[in-house]
């Protein structure tokens, strides 16, 4: 079963948020996050959203993921 992760990271006024989720190919969410940060710029923000799913996925012991 090949899964999916989608990510994001958006700054308003130099407050930074990120989101993921990780899905199976067909679309059906298996887990999704989110979280604040303090201040900081897009690319950060995106880095960071897919380094926390990276390591979610590599926690639960999820193999064959495409980012």
């Amino acid at each position: 079963m090949q899964l999916k992760i989608n990510f994001d990271g958006s700054v308003i006024s130099s407050k930074a948020s990120i989101g993921f989720d990780i899905r199976h190919k067909v679309d059906m969410p298996i887990v999704a996050r989110a979280r604040n940060l303090e201040e900081n710029n897009s690319s950060t923000a995106v880095a960071l959203a897919l380094r926390d799913a990276r390591w979610l996925a590599k926690g639960k012991g999820f193999r064959n993921v495409c980012v």
